[in-house]
């Protein structure tokens, strides 16, 4: 009987964290603003995220691969966002996971030309522009759209005024006249890929210019550089450039013009200045956010018993943003909260409150100066999350960032102020020109009730090419002496439209910390335990408490057509020992091999449909997993999306002749009000059972959720 217990709590934790693993970070789709030129949309995750290279761009997507902070995140889920008909050009927005953290982000349009992906501030968030509806309107096909990107950096009559009513460089159409071939060649190469959208192939392009004795041609390609820093949103850089021009050539004809380009940064986006139509007034203040409301119930039983509610209650999250632009400041505030009623009886008073995000920013341009203050999450710089305190970032040059950060830990967004755990430390980041390579190194600093937690340092490094990205990050505890994250991630598109990606994570689990002595001790903090063990026992405990993870996957992604894509992975991980001390029992190692192939078709049951067929073998030393997940969904009618997933597992265990099954279908139906309002419905139900030598185990569960989101 005891072994069916221990069997029951095993499997009902398995469950658990089965539910939590397929879940995906991402969250919502908001436009944030809209200007004649440009369309600003975010992408916005339940958790924080790193940008792992610069977007591909297709004829109708963009695809950015992304790293998450949470672990052990299987490969074959899958989760999609549809905005067709509500928000633009944008049809859906999916999120794949194929390699441990590493997610794959597409969004789907009706075009992607002139897309381009911005520099990410909040690391929740995935901030991209469209030319805008209007801009959109003027250009009657693809090739109209990008002749009007191209005239910014094409070589036109003399004092011909661009769309925005900035006059252009003054060379005549036609060859370069320089006594620099090479210094030629490389200013029409960045011409022609900056018609293109490759801004980073511009601006290489544009900085080899650059680097001639020929005046003429040098003029032309520093003024040139600026533009392209500017349409990669890169102001700060392409202020640095005409600066230096103005230094450098402070008569020259053109200089007037440059001078209008520095001035016309602040204002770029304001409505065109070369159109005759009366200019309207654009409000400084932006005021964006989400709110929506959930009834959520989980409940089972075992062997036909009586039900055991595991949730029943209502969920009402809220996240609003307030910001002002301004000349010289740009002010922003965020507040991102929830609140649980709970109807189980669990809690004391049925009510419980959250906070993600507090906080007050100001971005002081003319000192180059960031700073935000409140509650916050950031996963780079040796960071681990969310803390209250304050960042401040520091860009003396403009390869150069360097930044301070202090405050208190959270564990959880359930959390209040909690000033037991402070921790400080600095950061310094490099880019190259072109910031295709970048370097990070940082040195962090944690206490906790007096006691060292965690002293560390580290570097995270990028290396971005238009058609491959190198990522790595490690983390090494002075204090501890112990190696706490070594992660590597790479891909590379080939030509033929195929991607392929590897990534290698070796990490202690959770992070080396003095805090991890408390784990399955009767004590809530270390000055109780400094009572029982002596300081290098307390470390000892510590180490003994944290784990050792590899993981190691490859894979890849292949589009056959228009409308159909496979892809596929091979992982494996390796769960170290965990020693029994200090009265707390140790865990066994583990390993496993999975192998995955995916397959997705769109539109193969009309507009707006698509299908999703993951199947996944998984080899563990004690059992071998038979995994299939199946996604449908279904457009009726202009306002209704119908899903229907269905996952099923096979588990054999050769230590002791045992089988499990498990089936779980769901169904969700989406009625999209209007572009703001959404309304969910979803249900789905479980059946688990395990048959052994002498007995069988059967375990049903269910789900319902309803509720709305609203976008504002």
């Amino acid at each position: 009987m005891v072994r069916r217990l221990t069997w029951i709590s095993g499997l009902l934790a398995a469950s658990l964290l089965t539910s939590l693993a397929y879940a995906t970070p991402l969250e919502r789709v908001l436009l944030v603003s809209s200007s004649a030129r440009w369309d600003i949309y975010e992408i916005v995750f339940d958790e924080d995220v790193d940008l792992l290279g610069e977007v591909q761009r297709r004829d109708d997507r963009l695809i950015v691969q992304i790293r998450t902070h949470v672990s052990g995140r299987p490969s074959f889920e899958s989760e999609t966002l549809d905005y067709e008909g509500t928000l633009g050009p944008i049809i859906d927005v999916t999120v794949a996971g194929y390699a441990a953290q590493a997610l794959t982000v597409t969004i789907a349009m009706t075009s992607a030309a002139g897309a381009e992906l911005m520099p990410q501030a909040d690391p929740r968030r995935i901030t991209f522009r469209l030319p805008s509806a209007s801009q959109a309107a003027e250009a009657t096909d693809a090739e109209t759209a990008v002749q009007a990107i191209a005239a910014q950096v094409a070589p036109v009559v003399d004092g011909s005024i661009a769309d925005d009513g900035i006059a252009l460089p003054g060379a005549v159409d036609g060859p370069v006249h320089t006594t620099d071939p090479d210094a030629a060649e490389a200013l029409e190469q960045g011409r022609a890929a900056a018609a293109n959208g490759e801004y980073a192939n511009a601006i290489a392009a544009f900085t080899k210019a650059m680097n001639t004795p020929d005046t003429t041609t040098r003029q032309n390609a520093m003024e040139l550089l600026g533009v392209a820093r500017e349409y990669n949103n890169q102001k700060a850089h392409a202020k640095a450039v005409w600066d230096q021009y103005l230094q450098e050539y402070p008569d020259s004809p053109d200089a007037p013009r440059v001078r209008q380009r520095i001035a016309g940064l602040i204002t770029r986006d304001l409505p065109s200045q070369a159109k005759l139509k009366p200019q309207q007034t654009q409000s400084p203040w932006r005021v964006v956010g989400t709110a929506s409301q959930f009834y959520r119930r989980q409940a089972f039983n075992i062997d036909g018993q009586q039900e055991i509610v595991g949730i029943d209650s209502i969920f009402s999250d809220a996240d609003l943003i307030v910001d002002r632009r301004g000349e010289n400041v740009d002010f922003g505030a965020r507040y991102a909260g929830g609140y649980i009623y709970d109807m189980t009886g669990d809690l004391a008073d049925g009510r419980i409150f959250a906070t993600s995000y507090a906080f007050l920013e100001a971005d002081m341009h003319s000192i180059d100066v960031n700073v935000r203050v409140g509650r916050q999450s950031r996963t780079s710089s040796g960071i681990l999350g969310r803390f209250d305190g304050m960042l401040l970032g520091w860009s003396p040059a403009t390869w150069l960032n360097v930044g301070v950060v202090g405050g208190y830990a959270v564990d959880s967004s359930f959390d209040g102020i909690h000033t037991d755990r402070p921790f400080y430390g600095v950061s310094v980041e490099a880019t190259s020109a072109d910031g295709k390579l970048g370097f990070a190194p940082f040195l962090i600093e944690q206490q906790i009730d007096g006691f060292t937690d965690r002293r560390a340092v580290g570097m995270e490094a990028h290396y971005y090419r238009d058609n491959g990205t190198l990522f790595s990050l490690v983390d090494y505890d002075i204090y501890h002496e112990e190696l706490n994250n070594v992660y590597l991630f790479g891909n590379y598109v080939v030509p033929s439209d195929m991607q392929l990606y590897a990534s290698f994570d070796y990490r202690r689990s959770p992070y080396i910390s003095t805090q991890n002595a408390l784990i399955g001790q009767p004590f809530d903090d270390l000055s109780q335990l400094e009572r029982e063990f002596a300081n290098r026992e307390i470390l000892d405990l510590a180490n003994d408490r944290t784990a050792e993870v590899s993981f190691i996957s490859v894979g890849g992604d292949k589009d056959l057509s228009e409308r159909y894509q496979i892809g596929f992975d091979v992982g494996y991980s390796d769960f170290s020992e965990t020693p029994s001390s200090g009265d707390v029992a140790g865990y066994p190692a583990r390993e496993d091999l999975y192998y995955t192939l995916r397959f997705r078709a769109n539109e193969l049951f009309g507009a707006g449909s698509y299908s999703s067929i993951y199947l996944r073998y998984v080899d563990s030393e004690d059992s071998s997993t038979r995994s299939a997940y199946l996604a449908n969904r279904f457009r009726i009618g202009q306002s209704w999306y119908l899903y229907t997933r269905m996952r099923g597992d096979f588990r054999e265990f050769q230590s002791s002749d045992q089988e499990q099954w498990i089936v779980a279908p769901s169904i969700r139906l989406d009625y999209r009000w209007n572009q703001r309002a959404t309304l969910e419905v979803e249900t789905g139900y479980e059946w688990t059972t395990r048959t052994m030598p002498n007995d069988q185990f059967k375990m049903n569960g269910y789900f319902i959720r309803g509720g709305y989101r609203w976008l504002f």
